[in-house]
């Protein structure tokens, strides 16, 4: 775990890992492909990004999770992430999960199609709710148990204990299969969790281990 003494200097940290993974992927195949994490705990580091020399044109963007509403939403992570990540550009490499917010197993079948492309990312980052949930992934819910185990990578509909309660999620398998995976944790109370996470058997603890790179300010 790196600890960092406020969200600024874990940003520019974190910030500088990501953008050295996005360019050497962009060198050595010529396209970067990753996935992000909605919520206001990225949006900073978004924005960050935002602003470094990226070309944009050659990076796929898609998310980790996402609420199923419509993009206009202000609960759209895809929409965060549009006016964030993409705020100085006009680079159109940004994939949702929502395609169609009215037929939500047309939508699925979609999003499964486009999202097949992220397997094997060049990165994931994720974040942790007081729950101990991650991604779409929540404790108490049978199709985040599903999304937890099942043995193919893809993409499927959970239950939020919160509203907007309808969510759509990258599998565990699919987040898993990423070159290099990331959690940005905030706050002492959210440390507290992650470190009780094995006990618990919440969500995050699926993805703890050697290849999870922890990145953590109290502030």
């Amino acid at each position: 775990m790196e600890t960092f003494d406020s969200k600024v200097s874990l940003i520019e940290a974190l910030g500088a890992k990501m953008v050295d993974i996005i360019s050497k992927a962009i060198e050595e195949k010529g396209i970067a492909k990753i996935l992000l994490s909605g919520g206001s705990t990225p949006k900073d580091l978004y924005l960050w990004l935002s602003k470094q020399n990226l070309d944009f044109s050659k990076i796929k963007v898609g998310l980790v999770d996402e609420r199923y509403v419509p993009l206009e939403s202000p609960y759209s992570n895809e929409a965060l992430i549009a006016a964030t990540l993409f705020h100085n550009t006009t680079a159109t490499g940004l994939i949702g999960m929502v395609a169609d917010s009215e037929n939500p197993e047309q939508n699925l079948k979609l999003v499964t199609e486009q999202y097949s492309t992220f397997k094997n990312a060049d990165l994931v980052l994720l974040g942790m709710g007081d729950d101990g949930h991650t991604a779409s992934i929540f404790p108490n819910d049978s199709a985040s148990t599903v999304a937890l185990i099942e043995k193919n990578a893809g993409i499927c509909y959970t239950k939020a204990p919160s509203i907007p309660e309808n969510r759509i999620t990258c599998n565990k398998v699919l987040l898993d299969s990423a070159l290099h995976t990331f959690l940005m944790l905030t706050g002492s109370s959210k440390l507290f969790k992650f470190e009780a996470a094995s006990e618990e058997k919440t969500p995050i603890s699926f993805f703890q281990g050697t290849r999870l790179k922890v990145y953590y300010t109290p502030n």
